[in-house]
């Protein structure tokens, strides 16, 4: 448990959160390239080592602030490594220490020593896929070389990173660059700069604590649902409120109040912005397993692919009503912006295509640009006094506005189902949903 100043935060309006919180940023390619090489310093780039030191604060045993070895392979993949093998995990760690716990000093020594692992099989990897014995993997390369790996990469976050590592701008990354990239890409949990400038926009929209003595700010471990929410969208609610479930399941061996030592105070439970960041990763992973089990359902002949009428199946069954209209726009933005890959697409999308489509969807609540433009303009035609928000009252002005008649019980019904942070009044995003 991380202690807190615990001075409430000011709720006068969600537009009134202006202080800018302190955050880890993407560590830069060239230094952590010359660490790499170098092995200094552990091999670890000051926003890494503070994202393993916030998973080690949460894992720890409460009575002896130790990790025990058993905890190590959970670790690992709440961290986003994949294919953890127990046993090369209980072997490091007897490497590490003798003990059945891990000190952080130890931990620090342990993930490093799997870091060297993990290089080892990349390798392997990239000599599998590099089937032209070049000594480099392009761009659709990488791609392959990530999947095989077990994630679900997207192209704007795989392009991006390529374009930092790629240090002799050649197009294509030889070894050493592909393990860089594989290191900011842990580093980012795989989002891209934009995502993570609005992730940081997200984390200062929401009400957070500061850690006593240090000035680092956290949200509260129950505000973790409205962060994640505030990043990705209400569809993303209750996914959301299921990433929180599983923060506090991590926790459950631990208090989730204790009395400060210096104040006699209950301490609440914090999450900091590199360990906020891990859980909206998280969010993405189960995303993306509920996007794989209904792509496989409609996928009956399992040729990899969905036709446009399967698509309208598949977002059926994921909770979407879109019109055809809006399905063939995101489709040509889709592919307009890159996202959608393959010429094809139009007509048909293979998993990956299907991911990014899912995503920018996500980003738009599966309207059309014209009609976003006119929820936009109504938002701002009655939200009378420019607070950013709509209340009860302006809200069934809106609905008389649009030929409804209701009651003001039946308007407030309606604005808690969409009101996801409970504050009594709808932001333009909620009320676009």
């Amino acid at each position: 448990v991380i202690a807190y100043d615990s001075a409430e935060p000011s709720r006068e309006s969600k537009s009134d959160r202006t202080s800018e919180p302190k955050v880890a940023s993407v560590p830069d390619a060239a230094s952590i390239l010359e660490t790499l090489r170098s092995g200094s310093g552990g091999g670890f780039d000051q926003a890494t080592a503070s994202r393993l030191q916030a998973t080690f604060a949460r894992y720890r045993d409460p009575h002896s602030k130790d990790i025990n070895k058993d905890e190590l392979a959970g670790v690992l993949l709440h961290l986003g490594y994949m294919h953890v093998e127990e046993a090369d995990v209980l072997r490091i760690a007897d490497e590490v220490t003798k003990y059945s716990t891990l000190e952080l000093d130890d931990f620090m020594a342990f993930m490093q020593k799997y870091a060297e692992l993990e290089t080892a099989k990349y390798r392997q990897v990239f000599e599998a896929f590099d089937e032209d014995n070049s000594g480099y993997l392009d761009a659709d390369e990488v791609m392959k070389f990530l999947k095989h790996l077990g994630y679900t990469p997207l192209r704007g976050a795989v392009d991006e990173a390529i374009h930092l590592v790629d240090l002799d701008r050649s197009g294509r990354l030889e070894f050493e660059e592909v393990a860089l990239l594989m290191h900011l890409y842990r580093s980012s949990e795989g989002f891209t700069k934009g995502e993570l400038e609005r992730f940081t926009a997200a984390f200062g929209e929401t009400d957070r604590l500061t850690q006593a003595g240090a000035g680092e700010e956290a949200v509260p471990a129950e505000k973790l649902t409205s962060l994640l929410t505030r990043f990705y969208g209400i569809a993303k609610w209750e996914t959301a409120q299921k990433v929180t479930d599983d923060l506090m399941a991590a926790a459950e061996k631990k208090p989730q109040k204790q009395q400060a030592a210096d104040a006699g105070h209950a301490v609440p439970l914090g999450v900091q912005f590199s360990e906020a960041l891990v859980w909206a990763r998280k969010l993405r992973d189960k995303e993306f397993a509920d996007y794989r089990t209904a792509f496989a359902k409609f996928d009956a002949d399992g040729s990899g692919f969905i036709d446009r009428q399967e698509l309208r199946e598949v977002l059926t069954t994921l909770g979407y009503t879109l019109t055809d209209r809006a399905v063939r726009e995101l489709l040509e933005r889709a592919q307009k912006s890159g996202a959608c890959h393959e010429l094809h697409c139009l007509d048909e999308l293979d998993y990956d295509n299907f991911v990014h489509f899912m995503q920018l969807m996500s980003e738009t609540d599966g309207f059309m640009e014209s009609e976003l433009v006119e929820i936009a303009a109504t938002f701002a035609k009655f939200d009378e006094d420019g607070s950013g928000d709509i209340d009860a009252v302006e809200l069934g002005d809106v609905l008389t506005h649009m030929g409804y008649t209701a009651s003001l019980e039946k308007v407030q019904s309606l604005l808690a189902r969409v009101d996801y942070d409970h504050s009594g009044v709808l932001d333009l995003r909620e009320f676009t949903r």
